[in-house]
């Protein structure tokens, strides 16, 4: 197999479409509900009617009722015990056969988490990036690469779920296939997802804005608004916003950032809501391409200082505008069923401006000579999924039951011009070469990607403490990649039925024991296939136990083995499917809150991910970026009484063992241990905190995306200030 250079995004299908479909079926409304952080019950008492009356009689009377009573019901804001979004449906994770947790809003904010790879090391076996990866975003999920999804949409390009956490409610993970309840324009991913929750208008008021400044001269402001535009709270409006200049320790990386979200909920009746959010994002960043193996991790002619950097004089920073529509409709039959609408329409242009060396190795010494690279993109997507939720009985067995269709259409035309040599540079003493933009057409790519499916699942339960699942997945999938620089013009068009099963049991008030199977698949896209293309197929088995203890502790234990086959395998110029790759291992996930104000979050995974056939690696050969053991502490302080009412501090403790660097497993990083700490004081309105990344400046280096064989550097010590007013 070969790392590749960039990931192709993707495609679009019709704002109209769009437009017209909910404008015909405005009888319905909205999305999958949030987690239930304070849910607010509106609890009704009825004047019972008298047995003589006549059927008007009866009608007028139950119509009368006594003052509304609020209920309100107070739940842990870090424990998260649904993801609606993310299963699609409305089972409680502890019942769900498959690994899944949630990262909340609350957590976040106690971290001061500013980027996705801020969350997602509270994960367990999740593997992210740094900001300076951002024009390179990969996710690895039990060995495998994953995709992030933003509200339940596939996200084919480094967009707002890379960006900014400005609008995130929370974030939640899936583990493993899941190719019968999600899938995208290309297929599922084989790893999981990450969903990327958006925030949503509240009936309630209420205004945020904030400045923050960070070492090596980072600043930005932040703000969230959120008003009822009417006095029955129908209509509903929230905008968020994030402006941000990002430095780095080394000064020519830097970047810029200017996004807002607005997002209008109308209640077109009770029982019937619409939603529209729209996202704008403007984004510009040095390329960094980092650093080669050797000569860091491994033994070269040249040792690399921790920030030199492959760079050119006039060099164009990086850039991408993204622009997307989402809107959800949401009809609520009665308690137990609803029917959901929803839509996506993503327009994103993308161009990245690279230097990076000829060659990965050290055949000069400190001289190497440079390319440059030109990557202009655009993509355009479109995506629409209905379905139903309802739950029934029959007999002694309850049903909640999902079942709907999935639509996706997205095309990606990119081209990528390489100019194979704009000089040498001395990295011992440079002296930068002048930029050259164009150059060969390494690439020139016109790709259209088409999904079509439906799906249904049933979750059973009996007895109150079995529960069974079962679901299934009918797609169409066509594929056609042209590329016009390597004179291919290949389809694929595969129809395919995926299924999951699975069952968990209550073993106690606290505790379920689950057990899952399930199968995914998805194209090979933006590799050149010699002979006919297949899908790449994946499955997994898993088994575990999950805990929860009502607003004291979640958490869950898993065993799990993940296997894809028909992995591209490179041959040179061309790759054939032949490949075989295998993950397996352990994890364990706990939020625990032993005292009030206290909060401890624990994770750990041990995962074995290989190359279990090849036809030009080593069988065995480890799977680059994946560390075989990591592991979180993360422990946190809310003081609420006393002199120290209003101060929290929290601190934690991330580990992780060594990592391949590259496919063939040349070169490796080595293992590493970091302490990020935060200590906030929040009096009235007004919060002010402070973050401490690298606590003791621990030293390492970490593999990078681009192209597979280079190393970056982790952060060294630095501090994040951030101040912030609500009213």
């Amino acid at each position: 197999m070969s790392d590749f250079f960039f990931l192709p995004r993707i495609s679009r299908a019709g704002l109209l479409t769009a437009a017209a479909l909910f404008a015909a079926t405005s009888a319905f409304s909205q999305s999958a509900p949030a987690a239930p952080a304070a849910p607010r019950v509106k609890a009704k008492t009825q004047v019972p009617a008298k047995p003589a009356a006549t059927a008007a009689d009866l009608a007028r009377q139950e119509s009368k009722e006594l003052p509304e009573i609020l209920i309100t019901a107070q739940t842990d804001p870090y424990l998260a015990p649904y993801a609606n979004t993310t299963t699609r449906s409305e089972i409680p994770l502890r019942q769900l056969p498959q690994s899944a947790q949630v990262i909340t809003r609350a957590l976040m904010n106690n971290q001061l988490s500013q980027h996705p790879g801020d969350v997602v090391k509270n994960f367990s076996g999740v593997v992210g990036n740094d900001w300076r990866e951002m024009n390179n975003i990969q996710y690895f999920i039990r060995g495998f690469q994953s995709a992030p999804y933003l509200d339940s949409f596939q996200l084919y390009y480094p967009g707002p779920a890379s960006e900014t956490l400005i609008n995130t409610e929370r974030v939640e993970v899936v583990k493993g296939p899941t190719g019968t309840m999600f899938g995208g324009a290309a297929g599922g991913p084989l790893g999981g997802l990450l969903n990327f929750v958006s925030k949503r208008p509240e009936k309630e008021a209420h205004y945020m804005v904030g400045m923050s400044a960070g070492t090596w001269g980072s600043y930005g402001n932040i703000w969230d608004v959120n008003q009822p535009l009417d006095d029955k709270g129908r209509i509903l409006f929230r905008i968020t916003g994030d402006v941000r200049d990002t430095r780095d320790v080394n000064a020519y990386i830097k970047g810029h950032l200017t996004s807002f979200f607005p997002t209008l909920a109308i209640s077109l009746s009770d029982d019937t809501t619409l939603t529209l959010r729209g996202r704008y994002s403007d984004r510009s960043m040095t390329d960094y391409s980092g650093l080669p193996g050797a000569g860091t991790v491994s033994p070269g002619g040249f040792t690399f200082g921790r920030y030199d950097i492959f760079r050119a004089e006039g060099q164009p920073a990086s850039s991408s505008k993204t622009r997307s529509l989402n809107a959800e409709l949401k009809h609520s039959f009665n308690s137990d069923w609803n029917v959901i609408l929803e839509a996506s329409f993503i327009d994103m242009n993308f161009d990245q401006f690279s230097v990076f060396p000829t060659f990965f190795g050290a055949p000069f010494g400190s001289l190497y000579p440079v390319d440059s690279g030109t990557l202009l993109q655009n993509m355009h997507s479109f995506a629409f999924n209905a379905r139903v939720n309802g739950k029934f009985e029959t007999g002694a067995l309850k049903h909640s039951l999902t079942t709907g269709m999935d639509f996706d259409q997205t095309t990606d035309n990119g081209v990528l011009l390489v100019n194979p040599f704009i000089g040498i540079l001395d990295m011992s003493n440079p002296a930068y070469p002048a930029w050259a933009g164009g150059g060969l057409p390494f690439a020139d790519q016109h790709n259209d990607y088409q999904t079509i499916a439906g799906f249904v699942q049933d979750q059973v339960t009996f007895a109150e403490k079995f529960h069974l699942m079962g679901s299934l997945r009918y797609s169409q999938l066509k594929v056609h990649d042209v590329d016009n620089a390597a004179f291919i013009d290949s389809r694929l068009n595969e129809h395919r039925l995926t299924s999951r099963a699975g069952a968990s049991v209550d073993v106690t008030s606290w505790m379920t024991a689950f057990a899952g199977w399930g199968q995914g698949f998805q194209a090979p896209v933006g590799v050149p296939i010699a002979g006919a293309k297949k899908v790449i197929s994946g499955e997994q088995m898993e088994a575990g136990l999950k805990f929860e203890l009502s607003k004291t502790l979640q958490g869950s234990l898993a065993w799990f083995r993940n296997e894809r086959t028909n992995v591209p395998v490179s041959t040179g110029l061309l790759s054939v499917q032949s490949g075989v790759q295998r993950a397996y291992g352990i994890e364990a996930d706990l939020i625990w809150k032993p005292l009030a104000g206290f909060t401890v979050l624990m994770n750990y995974a041990w995962q074995d991910a290989r190359i279990v056939s090849d036809t030009t690696l080593p069988t065995g050969a480890r799977l680059p970026r994946i560390p075989e053991h990591t592991g979180r502490v993360a422990v946190r302080y809310d003081h609420s009484e006393g002199m120290l009412r209003g101060f929290g501090i929290g601190m934690g403790v991330t580990m992780g063992t060594s990592r391949a660097g590259n496919s063939a497993n040349t070169f490796s990083t080595p293992a590493y241990a970091t302490v990020d700490a935060q200590l906030s004081y929040t009096r009235g309105p007004a919060t002010v905190s402070v973050g401490i990344q690298n606590l003791f400046d621990t030293r390492y280096y970490q593999p990078q995306a681009f192209l597979g064989g280079s190393v970056a550097p982790n952060a060294p010590f630095n501090v994040f200030c951030q101040a912030t007013v609500r009213f």
